[in-house]
């Protein structure tokens, strides 16, 4: 297959595609291309990109990169067929109409023989979600300098009201504790040697559940229905100790993704009659300077219909109307 040049968004090419000063082994790659209900994708394409040659140039120079494409066809599969001097590939499928931005990853093969990259065409997995039913939803990314959510109080539990946006009174214009916090600190003197910041919920049933690192290559990160059950009453997010006289800080996991259910309604028999169903985009973040809290960062989204599980949210449709751009998810 002929190499080309190719600007594209989802690949990162660190050079120009030129031929090589002699001959690389051939590469041969089967990507089946499948959504999220495990249906084969027709006409998507596929664009492969690896190392080629270096250049010089200032500095350390740069490297050039070759770059090779391919359309899948009703079986959701394209072969690719291209050189690699080091057998590394990093891969994406462009855009496609009716499905969010992702399916990209990077396989590496192990080994030559007879001038050709084993294993032989192997084949690689490529996962798109569809674009099915987004949802209007409370959205906001809490805590964003220069906007930042100062923590009131260490070892005290305060609320912080996710449809208003804004801890409860007195300490702000919240009402229901959807979320409740706490920092607590534990001190060598005068400094602080660690900290913990504590979630948990005003209601039974309320709760939080971690669902894991999920392939960040898709926009849309999350399941797209919250889960009935498996919700956890706490969550705790440590620090460790800082060098003398500087603050220490949770910088969280950026691609952790977080599923909660807040304002639960139980029957007799423990069974949720009502509740609001959310997620979490990265972690929960939180600053301790000079001994006593100071920041919490995180980014939500709450389905505002009761008993709906749909994570699916459509940013053109947030239900805050004030926020700045800092403030607003643009991810699904």
């Amino acid at each position: 297959m002929k190499a080309i040049c190719l600007l594209s968004s989802w690949i990162l090419l660190s050079g120009i595609c030129a031929l090589s000063a002699g001959p690389s082994p051939t590469a041969t790659i089967n990507f089946r291309v499948r959504d999220d209900d495990e249906k084969p994708v027709e006409g998507a394409t596929i664009v492969a990109s690896t190392f080629h040659h270096w250049e010089p140039a200032e500095g350390f120079g740069k490297d050039a990169s070759a770059t090779f494409k391919g359309t899948t066809n009703a079986d959701g599969i394209v072969t690719i067929v291209g050189t690699s001097i080091r057998g590394d590939f990093s891969y994406a499928v462009v855009p496609l109409p009716g499905f969010y931005r992702g399916g990209g990853g990077e396989y590496k093969f192990a080994n030559v023989v007879d001038a050709t990259w084993q294993p032989s065409s192997p084949t690689v997995d490529v996962r798109v979600k569809r674009i099915v039913a987004p949802i209007a939803m409370y959205a906001r990314k809490v805590g964003q300098p220069p906007n930042r959510l100062r923590i009131p109080e260490a070892d005290r539990p305060i609320g912080y009201d996710l449809i208003v946006g804004d801890w409860v009174s007195p300490y702000g214009l919240g009402v229901s504790s959807d979320f409740v916090f706490v920092v607590n600190r534990s001190l060598a003197g005068n400094k602080v040697f660690n900290g913990t910041l504590t979630t948990t919920f005003s209601n039974r049933g309320d709760g939080i559940q971690l669902v894991g690192s999920p392939e960040p290559v898709s926009e849309f990160r999350s399941p797209r229905y919250a889960p009935e059950s498996g919700y956890e009453p706490k969550l705790v997010n440590r620090i460790g100790r800082a060098a003398p006289d500087k603050p220490i800080r949770e910088s969280g996991t950026p691609d952790l993704v977080y599923l909660f259910r807040v304002r639960t309604s139980l029957d007799e028999n423990g069974h949720v009659t009502t509740a609001l169903y959310g997620k979490i985009y990265g972690d929960f973040r939180f600053d301790i300077i000079n001994g006593n809290p100071a920041y919490l960062l995180f980014d939500y989204y709450l389905n505002p219909t009761p008993n709906d599980r749909n994570m699916e949210f459509d940013p053109k449709q947030n239900l805050f109307s004030n926020l700045k751009d800092l403030d607003k998810p643009t991810a699904p």
